[in-house]
């Protein structure tokens, strides 16, 4: 691994991998509001599971913040 991070490509990998799971989570989100027929503001609460990575911000986090879901929005 050591050639890897002195590569840069290290680095390179985790924001690939951010980018992915960030549209992965944000796409699965929008189509499920979608298919319940509900905009982000009628949402009272968000909850996120992952055992792959423990990102920050967190998926819920990320979701409440680019679906500007309303201020008293949980998760």
């Amino acid at each position: 691994m050591e050639h890897l991070r002195a590569a840069g490509a290290w680095e390179q990998t985790i924001r690939e991998q951010e980018e992915i799971q960030k549209e992965a989570t944000l796409g699965c989100a929008g189509k499920a509001m979608e298919a319940a027929g509900i905009s982000p503001h009628e949402v009272h609460f968000v909850l996120t599971a992952c055992t792959i990575s423990n990102p920050w911000p967190s998926m819920a986090d990320l979701i409440m913040h680019d679906f500007d879901m309303r201020s008293d929005c949980q998760n």
